[in-house]
């Protein structure tokens, strides 16, 4: 498999890991289905290129949309849907590491990168990327129903919390699953006053481990902070633009 196959397992593997917050609902093959009913979304995973064209993902599009809002997530770059229906296609830019261990990250210039250990530190967490990445389907933001303190004990799971100061400034997750370790919503706050370095050794102390694969954030500021960590853009990702970030 090729890194955007591992990452897209790695995802279904992450989403799956929070039940009963999420439930594996029927797929299709190359296709994987999350619902989340707390969140009132349903993600619909490719798992391969040309795993689903508008016709193959017409059912699955229907029953999800009678759950509520429906993301389709594609890691490939090369799904058409038509205009109508209220779907939203996330199509990040996807970053990947070879398999290689990374220098331990040093705390410096006010900079402290922590892994979250408590439902506290996990809201905080949440916070950063509820508000920094966007997800603005989860803005206000309620703690907990996009990272439920499950997460915590969830094996392969971590959550990173980046502190300028005392004020968070920087968070993402991670998720291990024993292939590829999956970096997900690294966000920063816009009004964080973390140098660029700092921002590099969050990403570093997440990415640590045999190998990694991660989606950035949506905008240039997401990406170069990735790429600080020896990350680098697959070719042919790209990135298309949704005025309803999920």
């Amino acid at each position: 498999m090729n890194g955007a196959q591992l990452y897209a397992g790695n995802t279904v593997a992450m989403w799956a890991s929070l039940a009963p917050l999420t439930r594996l609902a029927p797929g299709t093959a190359g296709v994987s289905v999350i619902d989340i009913p707390g969140q009132q979304t349903t993600r619909i995973i490719l798992r391969r290129r040309c795993a689903a064209g508008p016709g193959q993902l017409g059912g699955l599009l229907a029953a999800a949309s009678q759950r509520g809002r429906v993301v389709v997530e594609d890691s490939f770059g090369d799904l058409m849907l038509p205009p109508a229906g209220e779907v939203t296609v996330d199509r990040m830019p996807l970053m990947l590491r070879a398999a290689a261990d990374l220098r331990p990250p040093e705390n410096g210039a006010g900079t402290r990168v922590l892994r979250v250990a408590d439902p506290d530190a996990l809201a905080q967490a949440e916070r950063v990327i509820v508000d920094g990445f966007p997800r603005p389907a989860l803005q206000p933001h309620r703690p907990g129903r996009m990272l439920p303190p499950q997460a915590l004990a969830a094996p392969g799971w971590r959550a990173w919390l980046a502190c300028h100061g005392a004020e968070p400034a920087a968070a993402c997750c991670t998720y291990d699953d024993g292939a590829v370790l999956g970096v997900y919503w690294l966000a920063t706050l816009p009004r964080a006053p973390l140098p660029g370095p700092g921002q590099g050794r969050h990403v570093r102390c997440a990415g640590r481990g045999p190998g990694a694969a991660g989606g950035a954030g949506r905008d240039r500021r997401g990406r170069a902070v990735v790429r600080l960590a020896g990350f680098c853009c697959r070719v042919g990702s790209r990135l298309v633009p949704d005025s309803r970030p999920a």
